[in-house]
């Protein structure tokens, strides 16, 4: 992967969420379709609130540990192994849980499909579910794994 900062890599992340397609999973009978929509707080607080719902999404970086330093020409440089974490929420209809968890696995690998075109980003875990909202959703979570050089 070319060198990043860790904030260019988490927003190539969101870029290739909002760049997956969502029609397949759009629950909505009439009006607009659903979208990805990136959450501005915790998904935690969001479901709580019911500010967030359904393909709602949160891209953080959770950890870069340095493997290395080394002085460059631009000051000290640390290789680091950044990984990246994206959480989502998708409704669970009542009478339909099953076939909404189906569907949010499936919604899963064409995310991992879609962010594992980032070149140097690799997959640790595409499908990690937990029920959220008193049972209303199904919040899902990935990890990627990366190996950036920062400057410091």
């Amino acid at each position: 992967m070319a060198d990043l900062t860790l904030a260019e890599l988490r927003q190539a992340v969101r870029d290739r969420v909002l760049a997956t397609s969502a029609i397949d999973y759009n629950q909505r009978k009439s009006g607009s379709p659903q979208t990805w929509t990136e959450s501005d707080i915790p998904l935690g607080a969001a479901v709580a609130s019911g500010a967030q719902g359904h393909l709602s999404f949160a891209v953080s970086i959770v950890s870069a540990p340095v493997r290395q330093t080394s002085e460059g020409q631009a000051g000290l440089e640390a290789e680091t192994g950044p990984r990246v974490a994206l959480d989502v929420l998708y409704s669970l209809r009542p009478g339909r849980r099953v076939a909404d968890e189906d569907r949010a696995s499936d919604a899963a690998q064409a995310l991992a499909a879609s962010i594992c075109t980032l070149t140097g980003l690799f997959p640790e875990q595409i499908f990690s579910a937990q029920l959220a909202g008193e049972g209303q959703y199904l919040a899902f979570s990935q990890e990627y794994s990366s190996s950036i050089t920062v400057t410091l």
